[in-house]
């Protein structure tokens, strides 16, 4: 995580801190606006067309981490945000990743990030998810994060 705090921090330039907070701003209105309609929390399936057309694969290592530091992201939030990094492929995010599967609860977005890291698969999966595995408390990291290093499903493709 703190390589790609600092890559993320290296390759920022003054466009890419200007599209992030573009995107938070535009997250946090697409929130109020669909908060006053019967939907109540804006489209997945939207918001990921509106970040990917707006601002392309910029947004991956921010949205990514992001990701992995606020833990009570809305649902819908999560979603997107997870949808937007799996449109834009980026294997640098993989540490951001892993942190938020081991600490989101169980559901959706759990195993959505899950199946994003067994099917990036590699070496670098299974080393982000036993560098998390020593982090957490007793080494505790949800089955189903653990089981891609236990099978060999994270160093299939290294």
């Amino acid at each position: 995580m703190g390589r790609l705090i600092a890559e993320n921090q290296l390759r920022s330039t003054n466009a890419k801190r200007d599209a992030l907070t573009k995107a938070t701003a535009y997250l946090d209105s697409a929130a109020r606006r669909f908060a006053r309609t019967p939907a109540g929390t804006p489209p997945v399936r939207g918001v990921i067309a509106n970040l990917s057309a707006t601002f392309g694969r910029q947004l991956t290592g921010a949205l990514a981490l992001r990701l992995a530091q606020q833990r009570r992201m809305p649902q819908w939030q999560a979603l997107s945000t997870l949808g937007y990094l799996a449109q834009h492929r980026d294997p640098s995010v993989v540490p951001a990743l892993v942190r938020f599967a081991a600490q989101v609860r169980p559901g959706t977005a759990q195993s959505m990030a899950i199946g994003m890291l067994r099917d990036i698969g590699g070496s670098a999966v299974a080393r982000a998810i036993r560098a998390e595995q020593r982090r957490m408390p007793g080494g505790q990291i949800p089955q189903a994060l653990a089981a891609l290093v236990d099978t060999g499903g994270a160093t299939a493709r290294a």
